[in-house]
């Protein structure tokens, strides 16, 4: 919420940046690291090239949406280049 003073009176005002409120940028950036944090915790009855395949694309994904979130780009198109770049670098590091 966004307080504005006018003619002495308080006005509330939702914050807007670009077509989604705060609010609504808020709840999609958590639901993102909490989508995060879950897949990447699951990772225990996996094989190491799989895990490495499921960060990768995963962090991939995250870092594309973020960095479309930050340039004004489209975030669901940024985050499915990113995720897929993350997944082929990730099946692709050899194992140690």
């Amino acid at each position: 919420m966004l307080a504005v003073v006018k003619d002495g009176h308080v006005l509330l005002r939702e914050a807007r940046f670009g077509s989604l409120t705060m609010l609504k940028k808020k709840l999609i950036s958590t639901t993102l690291a909490l989508a995060v944090v879950l897949s990447t915790s699951a990772c225990s009855n996996m094989s190491s090239q799989t895990q490495r395949v499921l960060s990768g694309g995963a962090i991939g994904a995250a870092g594309g949406a973020g960095i479309a979130y930050i340039a004004g780009g489209p975030i669901l198109g940024a985050a499915l280049v990113g995720g897929g770049a993350g997944a082929a670098v990730g099946a692709l590091m050899p194992h140690k």
